[in-house]
């Protein structure tokens, strides 16, 4: 399932969105209640549709130059709100991840001190003070802190960028 979700991620990155497509339905055959390609479909179909339809029709009122220019904002457009469903994801992960270093602190600390503790690293449990752990939790902490507030700033950039974008079409329809 990872192979069928990393091609059809990779096809649409490359706006291949029949290769795509056809890539998901394979990988559905096998597993048709997986949950990341049903997502990757629904991304696919949705950039495929933004790709077909322009956002305002431009029904020959607009100059070939105006026309190619609208085009161009409207990719911008598409790019800047791909990047943003981006970087609101990863917001979302890093605060996961933050919520379960804090869980995880706070039963550290109701536990007793004596006994072993274990501290995982990827699939693996390592055995460790318990002051090594305090410290590594800690600094993850403050890691996913320091990341979260980078994300909150890119998601603000972005979504100025992408106001401004949209205000750029406007304008230029309306002068059109």
């Amino acid at each position: 399932m990872k192979g069928y979700y990393r091609l059809a991620n990779a096809q649409l990155e490359l706006e291949d969105y029949d290769m795509a497509l056809a890539t998901i339905k394979q990988g559905l055959s096998l597993d048709a209640n997986n949950a990341q390609l049903l997502k990757v479909l629904r991304d696919i179909k949705l950039a495929k549709k933004s790709k077909e339809r322009p956002i305002i029709p431009t029904e020959g009122r607009l100059d070939s130059a105006t026309s190619q220019e609208l085009r161009d904002l409207q990719i911008q457009i598409a790019d800047t709100s791909r990047e943003y469903n981006k970087v609101k994801a990863n917001l979302t992960k890093v605060q996961r991840e933050q919520k379960m270093s804090e869980i995880t602190l706070d039963e550290l600390e109701r536990n007793p001190s004596t006994g072993s503790h274990f501290r995982s690293a990827g699939k693996v449990f390592m055995k460790q003070p318990r002051d090594d752990i305090f410290s590594h939790l800690k600094a993850t902490m403050d890691r996913h802190g320091k990341s979260q507030t980078d994300l909150h700033h890119k998601i603000e950039m972005l979504e100025r960028r992408l106001q401004s974008q949209q205000q750029n079409v406007r304008e230029l329809t309306s002068s059109g």
